[in-house]
């Protein structure tokens, strides 16, 4: 294999790890929990069928989303996303020594810049429109795909959301989500491909991201606002940036909604809310188009191994077609959950 090709591989082989990790850490989690429901109801009822018991705390977790969102959730980000970032940044992988969870040199981490106030407005509302598209394009393959199977496929995450209070809400996806999904999917992944070109490193990374939602509705936008997101933290190399920005384009995506209309019914404040989004969306997208015509890209270092993106050693090899199937087996299991109510 090629330097490229084993850089790479093994990048698919880390996501690959966590994405084994963290669904196996979440089972975990899960079992003790039901043997912690069974141990407690046993306690005070020794007469009670334990296999009844595990049932009631299937239909307990069900019940109760936010619950089960944690429980599964943090795992993955509090051992997993870790594990994850140590087995990534190998000694044997790296570039450049350096101690565990550090992708940069003390020089490089001078390079960023800050953002003005107005230019980070600005990539805010750029990620209005590339959500609303992202998530049309989505809604739209779905609806084919239920035509011809059929089958009414459901969003797994709406089905999710609809079943939290605001304030779960606020917690699982306005800041826990995007604190984890940013250190993961910018700092890590840019951080390890970032040096063989920063323009395939911006698009694999946002790919990555999108794929590993598996969830037909959610991958078209992540991947979208993935780029504008990977844009912006190879720009100022601040994660602070990209995570106040991932939270906001959450809080306006999901908590908003939620607040609105508790039950997902549709009602006046969320026609007013949604003709909004609509105007803001224009809006991002008019400054979106205007930023590129004026040609104000910035021009990343073309001298890089991988000057742009598309390179085949990046994708085709063995790492990355272990995780593309498995991120593929994973959506379909989803989809199959979520539309059946499984």
């Amino acid at each position: 294999m090629t330097p490229i090709t084993k850089k790479f591989s093994h990048l698919g082989f880390s996501l690959t790890f966590y994405l084994v990790l963290s669904n196996v850490l979440s089972t975990i989690v899960l079992f003790i929990f039901f043997f912690i429901y069974a141990f407690i109801h046993l306690f005070n009822n020794p007469q009670i069928n334990p296999f009844l018991l595990v049932s009631q705390a299937q239909v307990f977790i069900r019940e109760n989303m936010f619950l089960s969102t944690i429980l599964t959730s943090l795992p993955g980000y509090f051992i997993a996303i870790p594990l994850t970032i140590l087995f990534l940044n190998s000694r044997k992988y790296q570039d450049i020594p350096l101690p565990g969870f550090s992708f940069e040199t003390p020089y490089e981490k001078t390079i960023g810049r800050k953002l003005s106030v107005s230019e980070y407005i600005m990539y805010i509302l750029f990620l209005m429109p590339l959500g609303l598209i992202g998530s049309s394009i989505g809604a739209a393959i779905a609806s084919v795909l239920s035509m011809i199977s059929g089958t009414n496929i459901t969003d797994a995450l709406s089905r999710t959301i609809s079943e939290m209070q605001p304030w779960q809400v606020l917690i699982t996806t306005c800041i826990l989500a995007p604190i984890f999904e940013e250190i993961l999917f910018r700092y890590a992944v840019i951080g390890y491909t970032r040096r063989y070109g920063e323009w395939n490193s911006i698009f694999l990374s946002a790919l990555i991201f999108g794929l590993v939602h598996a969830n037909i509705f959610q991958f078209f936008y992540a991947f979208m606002i993935g780029i504008l997101l990977g844009y912006v933290y190879i720009q100022t190399r601040n994660l602070l940036y990209t995570i106040s920005m991932h939270m906001i384009f959450n809080f306006f995506g999901a908590f908003v909604p939620v607040l609105l209309s508790p039950d997902g019914s549709l009602n006046t404040a969320t026609i007013v809310y949604t003709a909004f989004q609509a105007v803001v969306a224009i809006v991002g997208l008019v400054l979106l188009v205007y930023y590129i015509i004026r040609g104000n890209i910035v021009k990343f270092d073309s001298s890089k191994p991988i000057p742009g993106i598309g390179h085949p050693d990046v994708y085709l090899n063995p790492g990355m077609l272990c995780f593309f199937m498995l991120v593929l087996l994973l959506t379909i299991y989803t989809t199959i959950m979520s539309t059946y109510g499984l």
